[in-house]
């Protein structure tokens, strides 16, 4: 759709009297609202009425204020946050004195006394605006082809600014140049270009402004403009998209015409590919952050929800899904407490000490330190007394304690060297002396592991003396069990719980994408 035309010499006359309406405001906006860097306190938004402000500050602490220039009704409205409302019509028989005056009444009927300087800001006359009769032109239909216009070009700035990952000013409308502009900052600090107020505390920092106007006594032609600051010398030599665009030495700064693009088949397409062009000459030429400019262009996306961002999101969950799903198999059962559940993380390709095949996370209970003599350490993750992720296990006692520490250790002794325990026997004999329970019976020697390492307390045998032959086999010559082995199978009365059925976790309980919809959904 094409957008409408704006000729500067056939609305001038009404454009300054706009302008001049649109500095009462913000000059109230300046004197209510909290400073802020950039002097952002003090911009106007263009919004579906027209001009207005942020909601200022009450001086007398009664609520909120907001004053609007409504480009519709053509009035200036005065509203307080308690609901009061105060009109001005706006058209040919109301100068800018009697705008500036009533809307400043109703400022202080509504919020309490408030006072502002007069004197117009950045425009071609210096009349004070409570004085000036000279600015009386208002014609409706001309300020509602600029609105039209003015709406177009906010939703590109909008559009340019949106992805932009960097910090970034609102499409602001400054009453000062009477135009709306976006500001993108790389996050350093810049020397101003002058000591002038607004130089100094508006230019403070490395920035691309992008923005359009409807025209004025220095450019006569309304259009889109971008700059940036501070720009090295190449900055200026560049060719920008489209063919169109060009460098005015004269304001310094890239120029777009709206004529040359108001009528294409795609005006917001061209304005934005200009946008862009600009936005990422500037951050090559002037060696900002690469991932800025990126940004600029959607990289990374501003929403996460695309077709390669969520192949990257199963992509984690596929390489987490074996730790998780066990922890959804454990939640799910009604016979065990979820808490008391969890993988050991690092067993998730745990070789089988038998046949060398991978085998699946064994889940154990605190409670029962090792399931049928099996190495595999228990862990609790997520304890609901502590966020830490890892938490060390309680110690046991008793029975269970004694023959849960002997098989971790045959188990262990016989992964590590391929030697089986003894497969008979109560009591470890010494070799030298034949007795039970010796003191100097070495625990590697008690498994079979070899001969004693010390002197035998109760027989004259040296060292490496073989002594009584049936000390490490028994009277039928099988081999003796380690001190304090014990052949009875710890019982699940004893241990709190029952075994965990590892059939029911051997394979994965969910699939990626049903897992996903799990987490989603709780």
């Amino acid at each position: 759709m094409a957008w409408p035309e704006l000729p500067y010499e056939a609305w001038s006359a009404t454009r300054d009297t706009l302008h001049a309406h649109t500095q009462v405001l913000g000059k109230l906006a300046t004197a209510l609202a909290p400073p802020e860097p950039q002097l952002q306190h003090a911009a106007l938004r263009l919004t579906v009425r027209g001009w207005e402000t942020l909601p200022l500050p009450a001086p007398d602490g009664s609520g909120a204020l907001g004053v609007v220039l409504d480009l519709r009704l053509h009035e200036a409205v005065v509203e307080h946050s308690d609901g009061r409302v105060r009109r001005i019509a706006l058209g040919p028989d109301s100068p800018v004195r009697e705008v500036t005056r009533a809307v400043l009444a109703a400022v202080r009927e509504l919020g309490g006394p408030v006072e502002i300087d007069f004197t117009p800001r950045e425009t071609a006359w210096t009349t004070p605006l409570d004085q000036d009769d000279e600015h009386a032109t208002y014609h409706p239909a001309s300020v509602e082809t600029y609105f039209a216009a003015a709406t177009r070009a906010a939703q590109m700035l909008a559009a340019l600014r949106a992805p932009y990952r960097g910090r970034s000013t609102p499409v602001n409308a400054w009453w000062g140049s009477f135009d709306l502009a976006v500001s993108l900052f790389s996050g350093r600090p810049a020397e101003p270009p002058s000591a002038d107020f607004i130089m100094r505390n508006a230019m403070d920092s490395e920035e691309v402004a992008v923005g359009w106007w409807p025209g004025d006594g220095r450019y006569e032609k309304a259009a889109f403009y971008a700059y940036a600051h501070p720009a090295p010398e190449a900055y200026s030599s560049a060719s920008l998209s489209p063919p169109a665009a060009h460098w005015d030495p004269t304001l310094g700064e890239f120029i777009l015409d709206w004529d040359d693009i108001r009528a294409a088949s795609d005006p917001h397409g061209l304005a934005l590919e200009f946008a862009r062009s600009a936005v990422l000459h500037a951050c090559a030429v002037c060696k900002w952050d690469p991932a800025l400019s990126a940004s600029l262009e959607g990289h990374p996306a501003p929403e996460r929800v695309g077709d390669v961002d969520l192949a990257v999101r199963e992509a984690r969950l596929e390489a987490d899904l074996v730790g998780h799903a066990a922890i959804v198999a454990a939640q799910s059962s009604r016979s065990r407490p979820s808490r008391y559940y969890a993988p050991a993380p690092r067993l998730g390709a745990r070789q089988s000490t038998t046949t060398g095949a991978p085998t699946p996370p064994v889940l154990c209970h605190p409670s029962r330190r090792f399931y049928c003599g099996s190495s595999v350490r228990p862990v609790r993750l997520f304890s609901p007394c502590s966020f830490h992720p890892w938490r060390k296990r309680r110690p046991v006692t008793g029975t269970h304690r004694r023959a849960g520490s002997i098989r971790r250790s045959v188990s262990t002794v016989t992964r590590e060297t391929g030697m089986q325990p003894p497969a008979t026997g109560s009591k470890a004999a010494c070799s030298s002396c034949a007795r039970p329970g010796c003191p100097s019976v070495d625990r590697s020697t008690a498994m079979g592991a070899g001969p004693p390492s010390s002197r035998c307390a109760s027989s004259s045998t040296g060292p490496g003396s073989s002594g009584n032959a049936t000390g490490i086999r028994g009277e039928s010559g099988a081999p003796r069990r380690p001190a304090g082995w014990s052949d009875r199978p710890v019982s699940d009365k004893e241990t709190g719980c029952e075994p965990p059925d590892e059939s029911s976790i051997a394979a994965p309980v969910v699939s990626p994408v049903q897992f996903r919809e799990r987490l989603s959904d709780g």
